[in-house]
């Protein structure tokens, strides 16, 4: 996910999220849906199913102490699943991500991808189920992660998965504070991420509570920080800063988020509505309004909207999914996903992309 606004503690919603996960369009993913297939009946999310290579940890397995937080990485297991280039992955996921085609080699790493599985997690490490964003509807645990953008020579492409910091804290027990302190303690396994971390408590002293941690840039090396209730947030590719961003659409999407809440809809249908609108927003900007840092400004101005149709981006990249998350004071919960691209079968026997609105809504009531 590539671009995400959200508040916490709104006088009507204890929760507010709006995401956009940008993405190849060929990698596979399946979409939201209640992961009872792993055992977790009650957690709430999609799930990236790209290749992953198993290899040895860097270094060795996670603190025993780590066990005092519950199962914090408990499904990491003896090996690790690494993020890495393969030869199927497009030449414009290399240029995307950073990682050369000449550095799909990793010498930590089986020579084989392992197929897609869901093991037992008693039995084996789970392999699977890494997600950019997802609630669990029993315990009010929620997360979502961005990654961070950064100069190729930068990235590594034995890191850890950062799908799996989503996914473990959602299976977990542990409170965001202590799990976010423990994936801060680790950051340096993985390549930059930004990491949003909350529990929504339907009977608890407080109503919501998050914490963000990155690995990147000004937060690097810094303890996860405490957000805070009422404000507007957004998170694209760089840190999370409560101050002005210096990515335009960031921006962009907390003005028209800020005007939507200052008199929001009473009815959740009007307001997922009005969301979905803030998502598919398409304004472009100038060069000058773009982060000054950046190494590709060609690539930077194909994808500074908030939402990127694939052309801009040679047809193979775009916003793929809009997603929208509400818990009201009453502890109801709307969870509503809508793809814009698929893969369908063409005539010429190749796989063609389709676009079209394909939307899921799921309804659940926290703590139940």
């Amino acid at each position: 996910m590539c671009v995400i606004f959200f508040t916490l503690g709104h006088p009507k919603y204890k929760l507010i999220i709006a995401g956009n996960r940008d993405e190849f369009i060929d990698r596979v993913a399946q979409r939201a849906h209640f992961w009872s297939e792993i055992g977790a009946p009650n957690v709430l999310a999609g799930t990236d199913q790209g290749k992953i290579h198993v290899g040895v940890p860097l270094v060795q397995s996670p603190d025993p102490d780590a066990d005092k937080v519950g199962k914090v990485l408990e499904y990491s297991g003896a090996k690790y699943e690494r993020e890495t280039i393969t030869k199927a992955t497009p030449q414009v996921a290399a240029e995307t991500s950073g990682v050369d085609q000449s550095d799909e080699t990793n010498i930590n790493s089986s020579s084989e991808a392992l197929p897609l599985s869901s093991p037992d997690p008693s039995s084996a490490p789970l392999q699977t189920h890494g997600t950019w964003m997802g609630i669990n509807k029993a315990t009010g645990h929620l997360g979502f992660i961005t990654n961070f953008r950064e100069h190729p020579s930068l990235v590594n492409p034995t890191a850890l998965t950062r799908g799996y910091l989503v996914r473990d804290f959602l299976l977990s027990c542990a409170d965001p504070q202590t799990y976010a302190e423990t994936v801060a303690s680790q950051q340096y396994r993985y390549n930059g991420f930004n990491l949003v971390l909350g529990a929504v408590n339907p009977g608890g002293n407080e109503d919501v509570v998050g914490w963000y941690c990155g690995n990147r840039g000004p937060v690097r090396d810094e303890p996860p920080t405490l957000l805070k209730k009422g404000v507007i947030y957004g998170m694209s590719n760089g840190v999370l800063m409560e101050k002005r961003s210096d990515w335009p659409k960031v921006e962009r999407g907390k003005e028209l988020l800020e005007h939507l809440l200052s008199n929001p809809p009473d009815d959740h249908e009007t307001l997922i509505n009005s969301l979905l609108d803030v998502l598919r927003d398409k304004t472009t900007y100038p060069d000058s309004d773009l982060p000054s840092n950046m190494f590709n400004y060609d690539l930077e101005r194909s994808l500074c909207p908030i939402c990127i149709d694939r052309h801009r981006a040679k047809g193979g990249y775009g916003t793929r999914t809009h997603t929208v998350l509400l818990v009201d004071n009453e502890n109801r919960g709307r969870f509503v996903e809508v793809d814009r691209y698929r893969l369908v079968d063409g005539s010429s026997g190749k796989k063609e992309v389709e676009e079209k609105d394909d939307r899921v809504d799921f309804s659940f009531i926290l703590g139940s």
